[in-house]
């Protein structure tokens, strides 16, 4: 598939932020750190209900509208989620156009981990790095979105996920 002129930005800043973190932390530092993480909330859980799940988001910015809630204040809108019933919490981690972060996610899973609620990395992923990562941050499930991916790396993230007990959503 063909990808358009943002998402291929995207994914370029995406790459070098994600090289960047490699030259912080290794994949085996990260992969020896995922060894001590209890499993993560099972994500799937949420379709095993004859009630409707809902999925909340938490998204402090867009690549088309621009700046949403900048500054929201992640414990009230994670709270308010789970005070009204959510069935799982997508957060977005991409930087450069979502204004995420993986302490974002860290924060809302560690909330949701408290009340049993999983949660939902959503981010441009194209690299097993990045699924450790959310891994270590408190991630139940990883997005993936096939058009970025050939078909060995969509089947490395997936069996990545699986290998972490991550629910890999395939878009």
């Amino acid at each position: 598939m063909k990808l358009g002129s943002v998402l291929k930005q995207i994914i370029q800043d995406k790459k070098k932020l994600v090289e960047e973190s490699k030259n912080k932390i290794s994949l085996e530092e990260l992969k020896n750190k995922t060894s001590e993480i209890i499993k993560p909330i099972d994500f799937k859980n949420i379709f095993n209900s004859n009630e409707i799940s809902l999925i909340a988001e938490i998204k402090r910015s867009s690549a088309s509208a621009g700046d949403i809630l900048p500054e929201l204040n992640l414990y009230d809108i994670t709270n308010t989620y789970i005070k009204g019933g959510v069935s799982a919490i997508s957060i977005l981690t991409e930087k450069t156009r979502f204004g995420g972060s993986l302490s974002d996610l860290k924060e809302v899973a560690e909330i949701c981990k408290k009340n049993n609620v999983p949660v939902l990395q959503k981010d441009f992923i194209f690299d097993v790095y990045q699924i450790y990562e959310g891994a270590l941050n408190g991630a139940s499930a990883a997005l993936i979105i096939v058009s970025i991916l050939d078909e060995k790396e969509l089947n490395q993230l997936i069996k990545t996920c699986k290998d972490l007990s991550i629910t890999p959503l395939v878009e």
